[in-house]
């Protein structure tokens, strides 16, 4: 079973308030407490985050719903990977952090930053869900993803490229207004890319003691992650 930071959950709570909607009704019908989400709790089954993504998706017949994530997110929301995201010395070694400890977050998902002629290319993949919460979740995840760059690198950063596996949904004009550049729908795979210049540039939040403060709690946590597979505990291990 694929689990996720007990904390997330707040964050999904919030964004279903965020929408208007009862977010004690929508995590009760699928057998979640808001002490559920408390940092010291066990971890969450994502299957029932998937199905509070489900009624937020039915209830609002929003299909651009996820977008709304960027508004909702705190860095306690992602434990000590989001506390070492906001030291990070620039984007791309937060986007490095990100990719490396993702699975401590929700084991579903797996973020990757590769190098491209147009700049830092990060890229979403995800287990096989259902196709409408595997859309409205990419759009969750990415927003996220971005507006944590900007607040770490100013309001004003923008992506050069964005790609999406969706097909172009009625709402697309908000993907342009909130990336703030051309989409790319029924592509092969999710992503944004970043300037190369933007993503290397050094960042005055930046904070190395504390960054690798968290860094070797993230170790920890990955390391005694059950479900994450043997090459990546061992990497934990060792840069332990």
């Amino acid at each position: 079973m694929d689990t996720a930071l007990p904390t997330v959950g707040r964050l999904i709570w919030r964004w279903v308030e965020f929408h208007g909607l009862d977010a004690k009704e929508v995590f009760s019908e699928h057998g979640l407490a808001e002490s559920d989400m408390e940092s010291l709790r066990d971890r969450i089954a994502i299957d029932k985050l998937d199905l509070v993504f489900t009624t937020v998706l039915d209830l609002t017949g929003d299909e651009c719903c996820g977008l709304g994530a960027a508004r909702c997110w705190h860095p306690s929301d992602l434990g000590a990977l989001g506390y070492a995201w906001l030291a990070s010395s620039s984007i791309r070694t937060a986007v490095q952090r990100l990719a490396r400890y993702s699975k401590i977050v929700g084991e579903r998902a797996s973020i990757v930053g590769v190098d491209t002629p147009r700049g830092l290319k990060v890229v979403l993949d995800q287990k096989p869900r259902d196709p409408r919460i595997r859309e409205l979740v990419n759009d969750f995840i990415m927003s996220l993803m971005l507006d944590m760059s900007r607040f770490n690198a100013g309001a004003s950063l923008m992506p050069v490229e964005v790609t999406l596996r969706r097909d172009p949904p009625d709402c697309a004009a908000r993907y342009v207004d909130f990336y703030g550049c051309a989409i790319e729908f029924a592509a092969d795979e999710d992503s944004f890319t970043l300037a190369t210049v933007d993503a290397g540039r050094p960042l005055p939040t930046s904070n190395k003691q504390l960054a690798g403060l968290h860094d070797q709690v993230l170790a920890q946590q990955l390391a005694s992650l059950a479900g994450v597979d043997i090459p990546a505990r061992c990497k934990a291990i060792i840069l332990d």
